[in-house]
């Protein structure tokens, strides 16, 4: 499976190392012991996977040329998928199919969001950042 980063961002590596840290505290984060509070109101949980993959999503999506959108979302949901099978085999955690659910709509959002040609902050960020660098450089 194939994902392209997008060739008009100087600062590749560096937005590809911060992807790969989303997706290690993500992960960390759903494996970890749940906590002692109760939830704010029912059915949190299934917000915060909604939020936790539109951001993986959403962040991958401006990294990859458009093309490749679905390959990402394969990514994604297998994510999502190897991480509940992994909370079934913790004695503090369960699997649970509306996680799942709530993953892959996260998973649409993000790409929905962010992976057009009109939408990607990233790219602007990464031009803003780069004309400083440039700058300073030759300076």
């Amino acid at each position: 499976m194939q994902l392209t980063i997008d060739q008009e961002l100087h600062l590749k590596w560096l937005w590809l190392a911060v992807g790969i840290g989303l997706i290690i505290t993500i992960s960390i984060l759903c494996l970890m012991p749940p906590g002692d509070l109760p939830p704010p109101f029912p059915h949190f949980d299934k917000l915060v996977h909604w939020i936790f993959y539109l951001t993986i999503s959403g962040w991958f999506g401006q990294l990859v040329i458009p093309q490749f959108r679905w390959n990402l979302f394969t990514l994604s949901l297998a994510m999502g998928v190897i991480l509940e099978i992994i909370q079934w085999l913790l004695p503090f955690r369960s699997f649970e199919l509306w996680d799942i659910a709530a993953n892959t709509v996260g998973n649409l959002t993000g790409i929905a969001i962010f992976t057009g040609q009109r939408f990607r902050p990233l790219r602007q960020i990464d031009r803003f950042i780069w004309s400083i660098y440039s700058r300073l450089s030759n300076a």
